[in-house]
């Protein structure tokens, strides 16, 4: 009886030790449908089918010394898993890991770099325009800055890559192509001030510039910042940009296209931000063509509704939602956040939150209720352009 004590009395102790499994930092996550989406923690890539209720790890299988180098899924069924390792002369290893069925299951295929395999890092971008046609930024090593990274291209699913004759060069935050011609490249560069775009299907790229709107930034705020650029279809997307470098604040703009990233124009803009630092991203996403910026100011965080209208409505966000990393949502009803302490999910546009942070396997209780937001319509802090998006200027290059 004693022994059998002492042994409870070690477990509880030694439970104390362990840090809490449910407690994961989420690197990328992606919201599919108001149900499905993905997320990966580490080595772990999670699938779930009802919006983070349950959470089923999907990571195909590696070996000990293989890791996630990059994640992409173009819908509720095709992904694409990149995996490697450093062989025992530092080489980089590499194999793409392929699903149609969310999952289920995995073909692997080894891939074989055109260039020197002891210059690459491991990781990369990837994107997909549908299961044929796919492109790949695969990062250099660490040691080098401004990252670097190496382009390739497939045009079977992912089963075989090849060098394009053009390449930006540059790691970025992400890409995303409108059709097989015309691409983006966002957050390349020195701490992710770069901006590269192709029109001709990778032959050649061109580093281009947006400027924030006269008026909305102080004079000293020229750094952009670029976020993940959305390609909504063959013509249309956006690109949010964080415009910085003045201690006097910064100013967020969304930014246009519906002429596959020929001109942008500014859509909407939220001036006088807080003062941030180049590189740092303001969490955002836009979904049906609703705009979401998570902000903070005089130490509170907001979640920032604005619509093409122009109407805002802000709602306060309290505990772990102060520090929401990143957005990411399906329609203007349905969103993840990802913090620095799990992921949270709303089914009413913000003004609820549950936690699902993998691998929890449910969800548990809701957050108190957030007080609703207010339209703000053409108050101070929002502006938004008098002519119709897609009227601007040529980029500049």
């Amino acid at each position: 009886m004693k022994s059998t004590l002492n042994m409870i009395v070690l477990a509880l102790f030694v439970g104390l030790l362990l840090p809490v499994a449910s407690a994961q930092q989420v690197q990328s996550m992606k919201l599919l449908t108001p149900q499905v989406g993905w997320a990966q923690s580490g080595q772990h890539l999670y699938w779930t089918t009802d919006d983070g209720a349950h959470w089923k790890d999907i990571a195909p299988s590696k070996s000990p010394k293989e890791s996630i180098g990059g994640v992409f899924f173009l819908d509720s069924s095709n992904g694409w898993v990149l995996l490697s390792y450093p062989d025992e002369k530092d080489e980089q290893q590499y194999r793409m890991a392929i699903t149609h069925d969310a999952g289920a299951t995995w073909s692997t295929t080894p891939m074989k770099l055109p260039w020197n395999a002891q210059n690459f890092a491991g990781g990369a971008e990837i994107f997909f325009l549908d299961t044929l046609r796919g492109w790949m930024n695969v990062k250099l090593s660490h040691g080098l800055i401004p990252a670097g990274a190496r382009l390739l291209v497939t045009q079977d699913g992912g089963k075989t890559w090849t060098a394009p004759n053009g390449e930006p060069g540059w790691a970025g935050r992400s890409m995303c192509f409108f059709n097989q011609t015309d691409g983006v490249l966002a957050g390349g560069g020195t701490e992710g001030t770069e901006l590269w775009v192709t029109h001709d299907g990778s032959r050649n790229w061109q580093r281009s510039e947006l400027k924030a709107p006269k008026g909305t930034a102080p004079p000293d705020a020229t750094f952009p910042t670029y976020g993940s650029p959305v390609c909504e279809d063959s013509k249309r997307g956006f690109l949010p940009v964080t415009f910085s470098g003045s201690e006097e604040g910064s100013a967020f703009v969304l930014f246009a296209t519906s002429d596959s990233g020929r001109t942008w124009k500014a859509d909407r803009v939220l001036p006088n931000m807080p003062d941030t630092s180049p590189g740092e991203i303001t969490p955002s996403a836009v979904a049906d063509s609703i705009l979401m910026v998570a902000t903070w100011s005089g130490g509170e965080a907001n979640l920032a509704s604005v619509a093409p209208s122009g109407a805002m409505s802000h709602i306060k966000l309290s505990g772990a939602l102060k520090a929401v990393s990143s957005l990411s949502f399906a329609d203007h009803l349905h969103g993840w956040a990802a913090t620095l302490h799990g992921m949270y999910s709303t089914s009413d546009g913000g003004a609820t939150w549950t936690d699902i942070t993998p691998p929890t396997g449910h969800a548990t209780a809701p957050l108190p209720t957030l007080p609703k937001g207010k339209p703000a319509g053409a108050a101070p802090g929002l502006r938004f352009p008098d002519s119709p998006m897609g009227a601007g200027p040529p980029l500049r290059t």
